[in-house]
This record gives structure tokens, C-alpha cells and sequence, in this order.
């Protein structure tokens, strides 16, 4: 639960978010970002907290997938 808290807080630091737009601007981006932020945050509040910044679902589900096998 805290994960959840903390992604929603997360989202209004404004370095984060023109960060996360800056790094999810095309495909490529959005699955390594993706991969890699799974690594250090949960699946699913990874997931959520890139599904505001881009429209590319399927890049964010493969990459949160496979980066929580890691």
C-alpha cells in the first residue's frame, strides 16, 4: 500500500514529472523505462505511474513484466 502512496506523491514533484515525460517520449523509452523502474519499484505501482505520462500500453507492459523477473 505504501508503494501506491508513495507513486501518487511521486507524481507531483514537478522534477519527476517533466523527468518521466522527458524519458517516455517515444516507444524505445517507454520499455526501458519501464524495465528499469520496475526494478527499483513494484510492477503494478511502476505500471500506474508511467500510464500517466504515455499512451505506448503495450511497451509499458512488456517492460514492467519483464522487468519484475529481473
Amino acid at each position: 500500500m505504501c508503494f501506491f502512496i508513495f507513486i501518487g506523491n511521486l507524481t507531483h514533484i514537478e522534477f519527476v514529472n517533466k523527468l518521466l515525460v522527458l524519458l517516455l517520449n517515444s516507444s524505445n523509452k517507454t520499455f526501458f523505462t519501464s524495465v528499469i523502474l520496475s526494478q527499483f519499484i513494484s510492477n503494478v505501482p511502476t505500471a500506474i505511474l508511467i500510464a500517466h505520462f504515455t499512451s505506448n500500453w503495450k511497451e509499458v507492459l512488456l517492460g514492467v513484466n519483464i522487468g519484475g523477473l529481473g
